[in-house]
Order: C-alpha cells, then sequence, then structure tokens
C-alpha cells in the first residue's frame, strides 16, 4: 500500500522535492485542503482496489486491468485537482518552489540567478518538461530499486540482477540526456541572454574574490620564505627584480588566473636561484669541466631541502647538504675524467689470428721469440762452426744431426767465442752493412757494381800507397823483399779501416743530404703514403695512419735521447733501464708494423687496418692506465679545490642571509646577489691531457673502422 508522500507525488510532480515545513504551509491553504481531500479520495480508492481478494486478482480475465484503473483513476483525479485549484495562487507558488528545488539541485549556477529570473526559467516549456521527465524516470529508477530491495536472496541468486542494472544504467543515461538537453537549450533560448549574463558575471565575481583570496595568502607564503631563506630578497643583476618579484609574477598566468601548483613554482624557482649562485663559483673556478647537469641537479635537491625545512617549521641544515655536494662533486669530477667519450672504459681483447702472416706480430709472439732465440743460436753456432773451418760442409744428415745436439750442449761456449771475434771485427761492421745493404736493396745493376768495387779499389789504393812509402823508406836501407810482405797485414788493415770510414762518412753525408733534401728524417719517401696504403685506408685515413705512425717513432726517439743523456752521466736507475729496453722495443715494433703497412708486399693489403686498429687499441689501453695513476695521484689536490668550491658557495649564500630584509628597506629596492668566487682556483688536473689523448685514439679508431668497412 504506497504511502502518503508517494500518492501526494503522483498528484503534483515533483510534491516530494519541496520541503516539509512549505508542504505543511501549503496543506494548510484553503487550496492545500482541497489538495487533502483528493489525496484522501485517491488514497481511499487504492486502499478499496488493494482490499480485493487475492483470488479475484489471481483469475481476473485481464491481469493489466488493476494497473488500467489505477491509472484511469490518478488522471481523473489530476483533472480534478487542476479544476479546483489550478488557477490558485498557493498551488501556482507549489509548482514554482518544485521547478526552483529541482532545477537548484540539478542545475550548478542556478543558484546565482535572482528569484525573479528563477521563476522566469521555471516557466519554461523546457523546464517544465524537465521535471516531468525526471519525475518520472526517478519514479521508475525507484520502483525498480525498491523491487531489487524485496527481492529474495534466492531469487537473485536464480535470475540474477543484470537486467534490473541494464535498466537503471539505462535510465540514468536518460535522465543525464534530458538534463544536458535543458542546458543546451537554456544557452540557445534568446529570452535566456539576460541570466546567463548573470550567471557569467557572478561566477567572474566569485572567481576574482578567489583569486584575490590566494594572491593575498601567496604573497603572505612567499614574505615567510624570504625570511626563511634571505636569499630571495636578492635579485641576479641590477636590471633584474628581487627573486621574490618574480615568483609572484610566475604565480600569475593568462587571463589573470593563478597557477594550479605554486609550490612546484617555489621549486623552480628557488631551483633555479641556487643554480645560479653555484654556476657561478663552477664556471670561474672549475673552467675544465662542464658541470651545468651536475649542478642544476644538486639545486634543486637543495631547493627542496629548503623548502621540506620550511613548510615543516623545522631549521635549515645547510652544512649537512653541502658536505653531500663535496663527496658528490669530488666523486663526478674522477667519474668524468674516467668516462672516455661519455662512457665506461672496457679493456678489449687484442685481435691476434688476422695477424699471423704479418712480420711485427711474429716478432712480438712469445712463442715465435723463444723459438726464435734458440733457432738464432744454434744458427749462429752452425755458422760460425762452418765459418771456422771445425765442421766439413758436405757431411752426411746423420752427422749434421749429431753437430746440432753438440751445438745445443756447447752453445754458450760458442756464443762466448763468437762474441770476442764479433767484438774485435766490430770496427767493420759498417763494411759489413754496406755490402749487406748493395746484395739485399740495391735494385740497379749498375749501382751495384759501382758500390761493390769503389771500397775495393780503395782498400787497394791504400795498400799500394802503403807499399810504395815503404818502399820509398826502406830502399836506402837495402832490406830484402820479406820486409814488404810484414808490411802487408798492417798495410790491409790500415786499408779495411780508412774503407770502413768512408763508408761511414758516405753514408752520414748520403743520410744528410737526403734528409736535408725531403726537409726530415721522416719526410724521405720511406715514410710516405704510397698506393698500397692508399689501397688499404683511403686518401684521408692513409695520412693519418701515416702522421699517428710517424708521431710514435718521434715520441720514442725523443725518449731515448733522454736516456742517452742519462747514461752518458752515469744516472739511469733500474726503472730507467727497463724503460728505455722497452722504448727499444717499442721502437722495432713500431718500424715492423709500419713495414708490415707500407712495404711487405707479401703481406696481404687488406691487413694494414687490422694492424693500425691493433696498434691504436694497444696505445689506448696504455693511455688509460696511465690515466687511471694520474688520476689516482691527483685525487687529494682535486678533494682539496673542492672543498674550496664548496666553502665559496657556502660564503656566497650565508653572507647573503644577514640583514636582507633591513638592506631592501634601506635602499628601497633589492640589492644584487654577489657570488664569491676566485678565478683559477681549480687548477686543471694532468689527467685531462691523457684523457685527450685516449678519446683521441678511440675516436680515430672508430673512424678507421668505419671507413675500411
Amino acid at each position: 500500500m504506497p504511502d502518503a508522500t508517494f500518492i501526494a507525488n503522483q498528484l503534483i510532480v515533483g510534491y516530494d522535492l519541496i520541503p516539509k515545513e512549505v508542504q505543511r504551509k501549503f496543506e494548510c491553504s484553503e487550496s492545500g485542503l482541497q489538495f487533502c481531500q483528493i489525496t484522501e479520495s485517491y488514497s481511499l480508492f487504492l486502499a478499496k482496489l488493494h482490499s480485493t481478494s487475492w483470488f479475484s486478482n489471481l483469475f481476473s480475465s485481464d491481469p493489466r486491468d488493476k494497473e488500467v484503473l489505477i491509472q484511469d483513476e490518478l488522471t481523473r483525479q489530476r483533472r480534478e485537482l487542476t479544476l479546483r485549484i489550478g488557477e490558485a495562487e498557493e498551488y501556482q507558488k507549489i509548482v514554482l518552489h518544485i521547478m526552483n528545488a529541482l532545477l537548484t539541485k540539478e542545475i550548478d549556477d542556478f543558484h546565482l540567478l535572482t528569484p525573479v529570473q528563477q521563476e522566469l526559467v521555471g516557466e519554461t516549456k523546457f523546464s517544465k518538461r524537465l521535471l516531468n521527465t525526471l519525475v518520472v524516470l526517478d519514479s521508475q529508477l525507484e520502483k525498480i530499486k525498491n523491487e531489487q530491495e524485496q527481492a529474495s536472496f534466492v531469487s537473485l541468486l536464480w535470475n540474477g540482477s543484470s537486467q534490473s542494472d541494464e535498466q537503471i544504467t539505462r535510465l540514468k543515461t536518460e535522465r543525464a540526456d534530458a538534463i544536458s538537453l535543458w542546458k543546451t537549450e537554456f544557452l540557445k533560448e534568446a529570452n535566456m541572454a539576460s541570466l546567463r549574463k548573470t550567471i557569467d558575471e557572478k561566477k567572474e565575481r566569485a572567481r576574482q574574490q578567489q583569486l584575490e583570496q590566494k594572491r593575498v595568502a601567496l604573497y603572505e607564503h612567499i614574505k615567510q620564505l624570504g625570511s626563511f631563506f634571505p636569499l630571495l630578497n636578492y635579485r641576479k643583476s641590477p636590471s633584474e627584480e628581487s627573486i621574490m618579484q618574480q615568483i609572484l609574477k610566475k604565480y600569475s598566468v593568462a587571463n589573470d588566473d593563478l597557477v594550479s601548483d605554486p609550490h612546484k613554482v617555489d621549486e623552480e624557482e628557488l631551483t633555479d636561484l641556487l643554480y645560479y649562485c653555484i654556476q657561478q663559483i663552477s664556471q670561474a673556478e672549475i673552467t675544465f669541466m662542464d658541470l651545468d647537469g651536475f649542478n642544476k641537479k644538486h639545486a634543486n635537491e637543495m631547493a627542496v631541502e629548503i623548502l621540506n625545512a620550511f613548510n615543516g617549521q623545522n631549521n635549515l641544515d645547510l652544512d649537512k647538504w653541502l658536505l653531500e655536494y663535496e663527496s658528490k662533486l669530488h666523486e663526478y669530477i674522477l667519474k668524468q675524467l674516467q668516462l672516455i667519450n661519455g662512457k665506461n672504459w672496457e679493456m678489449t681483447p687484442h685481435t691476434t689470428q688476422e695477424l699471423v702472416q704479418s712480420l711485427s706480430f711474429l716478432w712480438k709472439n712469445p712463442l715465435t721469440e723463444r723459438a726464435n732465440q734458440f733457432l738464432g743460436k744454434m744458427a749462429d753456432a752452425h755458422a760460425f762452426i762452418q765459418a771456422t773451418s771445425f765442421s766439413t760442409q758436405n757431411e752426411s744428415s746423420f752427422l749434421a744431426i749429431l753437430d746440432l745436439y753438440n751445438y745445443g750442449r756447447h752453445h754458450e761456449q760458442i756464443s762466448e767465442l763468437r762474441s770476442i771475434l764479433t767484438s774485435l771485427l766490430a770496427p767493420l761492421q759498417p763494411l759489413y752493412d754496406e755490402y749487406k745493404d748493395i746484395a739485399l736493396y740495391e735494385k740497379n745493376v749498375y749501382m751495384k757494381a759501382f758500390r761493390s768495387i769503389i771500397p775495393i779499389l780503395l782498400t787497394v789504393g791504400v795498400i799500394i800507397a802503403i807499399f810504395a812509402l815503404t818502399a820509398l823508406l826502406l830502399t836506402p836501407l837495402a832490406l830484402p823483399e820479406l820486409a814488404f810482405t810484414v808490411v802487408f797485414i798492417p798495410a790491409l788493415l790500415i786499408g779495411l779501416a780508412v774503407t770502413t770510414k768512408y763508408v761511414s762518412v758516405k753514408n752520414d753525408i748520403y743520410k744528410s743530404l737526403r734528409e736535408w733534401y725531403y726537409g726530415d728524417s721522416f719526410e724521405i719517401p720511406e715514410f710516405q703514403v704510397n698506393q698500397r696504403m692508399l689501397s688499404a685506408f683511403g686518401e684521408e685515413k692513409a695520412q693519418q695512419v701515416r702522421n699517428f705512425y710517424v708521431d710514435e717513432l718521434k715520441k720514442c726517439d725523443v725518449l731515448e735521447v733522454a736516456y742517452s743523456e742519462k747514461h752518458a752521466q752515469g744516472i739511469l736507475s733500474q726503472e730507467d733501464i727497463d724503460l728505455r729496453k722497452e722504448n727499444i722495443k717499442r721502437r722495432y715494433q713500431l718500424n715492423l708494423e709500419w713495414y708490415d703497412i707500407h712495404s711487405n708486399n707479401d703481406l696481404n693489403y687488406r691487413q694494414a687496418p687490422v694492424i693500425v686498429a691493433e696498434r691504436l687499441q694497444h696505445c689506448s689501453d696504455e693511455e688509460y692506465k696511465e690515466l687511471q695513476k694520474i688520476i689516482k695521484s691527483e685525487s687529494e689536490s682535486i678533494r682539496q679545490s673542492v672543498a674550496e668550491v664548496t666553502h665559496d658557495i657556502k660564503e656566497t649564500i650565508t653572507e647573503h642571509t644577514k640583514g636582507a630584509r633591513e638592506l631592501v628597506e634601506e635602499k628601497g629596492e633589492a640589492p644584487t646577489i654577489k657570488a664569491h668566487y676566485r678565478y683559477g682556483l681549480f687548477t686543471p688536473p694532468q689527467a685531462l691531457k691523457v684523457k685527450a689523448r685516449v678519446e683521441e685514439l678511440v675516436n680515430f679508431n672508430s673512424e678507421l673502422n668505419f671507413a675500411t668497412g
């Protein structure tokens, strides 16, 4: 059985929307009494209908008869109510109350209208249509929800509630569409223009009031923040405003609005201020490294620390933050010094398989070196025995094996004897080298004959001259001819000595003239780019490879000169001796690599880039090891310099916290920040040069690999 409120709402649509006090006042009026009579009449009809036995309802010819009777009676009662009180003032007020209550509830800006304007809106067709639509939809929603509440648990479990949920969703969608349609019609209706203007003006006034309240709060906020961190009262340059004024301006955005997140503005501007102070010092005192990103990050961390302390009303501990900054800056500088082209260095295993045929690889290979040492000793012993005729030339293979075995047993003694004889014949080494060069490297047949004959003629000439002089001196003495035989051996030695000196002087003159002609010892054709290198590297890279090897050889020569001077003075340490040996070995290796690259026609020219890449990688690894040593040795001096930089940052911040507000009031304008820095405080580490060298080698290697595929 429906209650009285439900019945009243059926007769006057939306009656339940008005307050109870308004309902009671209406029901006491003459029109209200008639409304109560009609309500009671309709209630009695429903009660009589519901009192019908369940048996007659069950066997009714049409199950919908009851609903039809109710609807017909409701229509009749509504018509009766309209005829009785439709024109009454009290009824019209109730309808107006209902409409205002509905629109106030469903339309956000309806309350901004005046009562007269609200009445105008309530009288429009689209408002009345909205009222009828929403009341119907709400009643249907209420009915479905009541049915769901009254349904038994078993019924819900068996049938489910998906159908009811779908109906509720559909009705809510229709309800939202009806409200949206009302808003569209309100905006399109020409008669509502003044009402829309009223709403816009009141909304704008309310917005401006809220903005003004926010501005006052933000001004007080920034004022307190400036007292907490006085550096905000300063300005970066005389042409700028103070940081506080800049922050206040940043709070405002387009259309005279305020930012949605002022705390973000505080963080950004405070970060920018701290970054400015730190960067001023860094650029003056740490000129060798870009700390832009590092300083931005830590300026932001410090800004967050300051704002957290301010918001939490805690004391600001700058010393703790500066100590952390000092430690991180020291670590960052050391880390940056170790990065090569922004990446960590990794030792790359050297290539060997492709270089097994190159002379430079075979010379430095440990296994080959040990085998060469043994075979060299055997060959020297065998050659010496053969040369001194202690062994026959035509012995059998079996006996030769026994000889080699004996050479192995006695190679030390044989080597000693050979060394003695070699030392005695050392003055003749230039003459030996001359004929060796003629035999192996002289290509011109005529020059080969000429160069071979001249030393012989010179030796013979010296011997003849000595014989002639001897004859001139001994003839008056009437000595026998045997004396001339005795003179032959010294004459031969003198002739060989003169010839050797001639060869040495001739070679020195030739070398000097050749170097003078070409400009330098490394400008001779043997150190120029040739077709083999052009095919292997291309024109540009071939010249770079040539320059690289020339520079490396020159470095070895400079070191050798320094070691030679120390050797002449007798001040070589054991470390110097070892380093000198390594330098000589390195120069031999570079010469052999250059030979493989430039002149070893028996080696595939495509292996030349591999040899160069191997050398570049080796040099890079050596230079990086040297870089690590230098960084380790300079770490403490870098730490001390970083401590000085941090001290200057602290001085810059703390000096501007004393009497900042008083200065502003005294001068009438914000004072300018003066960064406390010292030019050239931080001496660039020596490691930078080595780091640059490693990067140069790595870049060259990468370019070479790219160019050669």
